[in-house]
């Protein structure tokens, strides 16, 4: 097992991942973008509020086995380039946002984080109304 600590990014896909409960908000999956690209980048979206928490994302080896299907490597690699010329950008930008830690800022902080990677040009402006969405169906949900 290893924890990384606050400021190690450490992109993680969504194959194989447990989330702790608190941090369910967090699972938001943007949509305007790479679809290679979206577990990836929500994982830096999500070290950056876990670390204003004072979370830690922990690895730990796998506990399935993953047969893969055939399927077009350089396309793949097409699709990834976007992350290869952004990733550096977005863990710079999404450090030096101003988040307030505790759960209850949660979804303000998914807000300004994916606020952030809109202006960055990574996602479309489109991806602030999913965001809302997702932040209003989970308000509902959790009132519940």
């Amino acid at each position: 097992k290893l924890a990384l600590g606050e400021g190690t990014w450490c992109p993680f896909n969504s194959q194989n991942t447990v989330w702790s409960p608190q941090a369910y908000p967090l699972l938001y999956l943007p949509a305007y973008c790479s679809f290679r690209m979206t577990d990836i980048w929500r994982s830096f979206v999500a070290q950056r509020i876990c670390w204003e928490n004072g979370w830690r994302v922990l690895f730990y080896s796998p506990t399935v086995y993953q047969e893969r299907n055939e399927h077009n490597l350089m396309r793949d690699f097409e699709d990834e380039v976007s992350g290869y010329l952004n990733n550096d950008k977005i863990a710079k930008s999404l450090a030096e946002i101003n988040l307030k830690s505790g759960e209850a800022n949660l979804l303000d902080n998914l807000s300004k984080c994916y606020d952030a990677l809109i202006g960055l040009g990574v996602v479309k402006p489109e991806e602030a109304e999913l965001v809302e969405a997702w932040a209003r169906d989970l308000t509902a949900i959790l009132k519940k």
